[in-house]
């Protein structure tokens, strides 16, 4: 059922997506159009890890396929459970308001960490 609020979330903004179970998590794997910033309009991959108890757990960080190419080395890099063309983006959000666990606070988390780099 998380999952299911995630992936309506992305249904209902025509955003297309591939589900993967990763690690006891749901990714939602998505070509993405960086909306704000340096790279606005850039098309990435990223893949959005959903916790099993979503939204009572925030999700934490990002997957990113390497084939970004953005300029700045990206701090917080670590291996991702998606594979070798994966990086994991170490990014935690604060989850403390029930009012903020949606999916659309995370997205914009998201937005901001694309925003930036």
């Amino acid at each position: 059922m998380p999952a299911s609020l995630f992936k309506e979330f992305l249904e209902k903004r025509d955003i297309k997506f591939e589900e993967k179970e990763v690690q006891d998590k749901t990714v939602f794997l998505v070509e993405y159009s960086i909306p704000f910033g340096k790279y606005n309009g850039k098309i990435v991959s990223i893949g959005i890890p959903i916790p099993k108890d979503f939204p009572n757990s925030a999700p934490y960080g990002l997957h990113i396929k390497k084939n970004h190419n953005f300029e700045e080395p990206i701090p917080k890099q670590n291996p991702s459970s998606l594979g070798e063309d994966w990086e994991f983006w170490s990014r935690g959000i604060k989850w403390d308001n029930p009012q903020q666990r949606t999916s659309q606070y995370y997205f914009d988390h998201i937005n901001r960490w694309l925003e930036i780099v």
